[in-house]
C-alpha cells in the first residue's frame, strides 16, 4: 500500500538501517552527525530524499532488481558519486546491482528514484516506444533545464506530501497520479539529455577501490594496507593515488575510519516496496 514519512537520526546505526539501499559510512565527524531521511512508497516506485550535516565516505549495493537514479537535491552538491563530482540538476544512472564508493564533502541533500525494472521497462516502452538500456556502469546525465526542473519539484512535491499530509498517500488517485508523473518526466529526463564524458582513469581507480572493499569484507577489516596491496597487486602509491581520487583521502585513513564507523554490508536486496519503513527515532 502507498505510504511514506520522515524521521531524523541522531544514531549513524539507525540511519543506515533505515536507508533504502544497502549502504556503510564512515563518518569523517560522527559527532556532528544529524540526518533526515523523508521516503515514499508508490505501487512500483520509490521515492527519497536524505540531509546530512556531516562529511562521510558510504560505500553502496544496489538491488539487481530495481533501477536507480540518484542526484544531488539543491544549490551548490558536495555529492561526488565514483570520484565524479555532481553540479545542481545532474543525475546519476545506475548500473543494476551496483557497487559504488559516494561521499559528501559537507552538509547537504541528496536524493533519489527507484523503480521496480519490469516496471521501468515497461513505462519507457509505453511513453517513447524503445527501451531505455541501463549502462554497464553508472553514468551522469544532465537533462534538458525545463525537464530537470520539472523532475526537481516533482520529488519535493512527493517529499513534502510525506513529511506533512502523508494519509493523502494513502488515496489511489494520489499515488497514482503523483507516480505517473514522476515516471514520465524521469523516463523524458533520461531519453532527452547529454551524458557526460568520463575523465580519464576515473574507472579504473573506482573498480580498484570496489576490489579493496572485497579483500576487507573477506578478512573482517583485519588487513593491513600491505595486505591490501599485495593481494590487489600495486604498490601503496598506486592504491593512494586512486583513493584520493575516489575516497578524497588516504587508504590508511579510510581504513581506521571503517573500523570505527558503524558497519553494514552492501547487499543484493532491499524491501520489495521500493524503500525502507523508518521509524521515528
Amino acid at each position: 500500500m502507498p505510504g511514506g514519512g520522515s524521521s531524523i537520526f541522531t544514531d549513524p546505526d539507525r540511519y543506515l538501517a533505515c536507508l533504502p539501499l544497502m549502504a556503510e559510512f564512515a563518518f569523517v565527524d560522527a559527532s556532528r552527525f544529524i540526518a533526515r531521511l523523508t521516503w515514499v512508497e508508490l505501487p512500483h516506485m520509490g521515492v527519497f530524499r536524505m540531509r546530512e550535516t556531516a562529511p562521510r565516505v558510504g560505500y553502496i549495493g544496489l538491488p539487481s532488481n530495481m533501477v536507480f537514479v540518484t542526484f544531488p537535491v539543491r544549490g551548490a552538491s558536495p555529492l561526488i558519486v565514483g570520484g565524479k563530482e555532481l553540479h545542481h540538476g545532474e543525475l546519476v544512472l545506475h548500473a543494476r546491482g551496483e557497487r559504488f564508493h559516494q561521499r559528501m564533502t559537507a552538509a547537504g541533500q541528496w536524493g533519489g528514484i527507484s523503480l521496480q525494472s519490469l516496471s521501468f521497462e515497461s513505462g519507457a516502452r509505453t511513453l517513447t516506444g524503445q527501451a531505455i538500456n541501463l549502462p554497464e556502469f553508472g553514468k551522469v546525465v544532465r537533462p534538458g533545464v525545463q525537464d530537470r526542473k520539472r523532475l526537481l519539484r516533482l520529488h519535493a512535491e512527493a517529499c513534502r506530501i510525506a513529511e506533512t499530509a502523508v494519509s493523502n498517500l494513502g488515496q489511489p488517485e494520489v499515488a497514482r497520479a503523483l507516480e505517473q508523473d514522476l515516471l514520465w518526466v524521469l523516463v523524458t529526463c533520461l531519453t532527452e539529455s547529454e551524458v557526460r564524458g568520463e575523465e580519464p582513469g576515473i574507472r579504473e581507480a573506482a573498480e580498484a577501490l570496489l576490489r579493496c572493499e572485497e579483500v576487507l569484507a573477506a578478512t573482517t577489516g583485519s588487513s593491513t594496507l600491505d595486505d591490501v596491496c599485495r593481494f590487489l597487486g600495486m604498490t601503496e602509491r598506486e592504491l593512494g593515488a586512486f583513493s584520493s581520487e575516489i575516497l578524497g583521502m588516504s587508504p590508511d585513513r579510510y581504513f581506521r575510519l571503517k573500523r570505527i564507523a558503524p558497519a553494514k554490508e552492501p547487499g543484493p536486496t532491499v524491501p520489495t516496496g521500493n524503500v525502507g519503513r523508518a521509524r521515528e527515532q
